[in-house]
């Protein structure tokens, strides 16, 4: 049974104030009044360090204690989430050794939600990592630590010889980056656009990482 969004919520405040010293409260609550601000839909770049410290009830200078810039606040909000993202991708993970094309479709239906539900995160690091190197280095950690973990869902399958033996972190880094793209240019839209997207991401894995999407291809042509 799905999680609620409220459970998920309660689950990710409780992860980011366990991310803190007991003392770092006020750096917690910077984090969720970040989210809170976003969305409501304004955009990350717009978003003053005035507003902020209003809107978590906290002094212009305690804001500094913990955060050099905005970028650096992003940063951290992506590391927090990025144990979720990844648990809310266990419809893909339980999947990804011996999966068909319809499977890998419909587990990507279920990890593209998880993505929209924290749509303007992943907004605001993609359209900041092209000038801000912590932002950056933000969503390459999140893209990497998806390849990994890509990685060894697919391993079982490659010791059947399902998967391809060929694949390597390289090759999952440019599919998790094709999926990011495709993500962010699709998934944000209505439950169309986001099947379309996960139909997409779908017939890419299924043609990169499997001998069968292999031999379906090379059929086509």
């Amino acid at each position: 049974m799905a999680r609620s969004t409220t459970a998920i919520r309660s689950v990710t405040r409780a992860k980011r104030r366990s991310a803190f010293d007991a003392g770092d409260e006020k750096a917690a609550r910077l984090l969720e009044a970040t989210d809170r601000l976003l969305a409501k839909g304004g955009s990350f770049t717009g978003l003053s360090v005035e507003a902020l410290c209003r809107e978590a009830g906290i002094g212009r200078s305690t804001y500094y204690v913990y955060f050099r810039d905005k970028g650096h606040l992003l940063r951290k909000i992506a590391e927090q989430l990025t144990d979720e993202m990844l648990e809310g991708s266990r419809a893909w993970w339980d999947v990804a050794a011996h999966a068909t094309e319809g499977q890998l479709r419909e587990a990507m239906v279920e990890t593209l939600k998880v993505y929209r539900r924290h749509q303007v995160v992943f907004v605001a690091l993609a359209e900041t990592a092209s000038y801000d190197r912590d932002a950056d280095e933000a969503l390459s950690s999140l893209n990497l630590a998806y390849a990994r973990r890509l990685l060894a869902a697919i391993e079982p399958g490659r010791k059947t010889g399902f998967v391809r033996d060929d694949v390597d972190e390289a090759t999952a880094l440019a599919l998790v980056w094709s999926c990011e793209r495709i993500s962010y240019r699709l998934a944000r839209g209505d439950d169309a656009r986001l099947t379309e997207a996960a139909g997409l991401i779908a017939k890419i894995l299924w043609r990169t990482l499997y001998r069968s999407g292999e031999a379906e291809a090379s059929a086509e042509r």
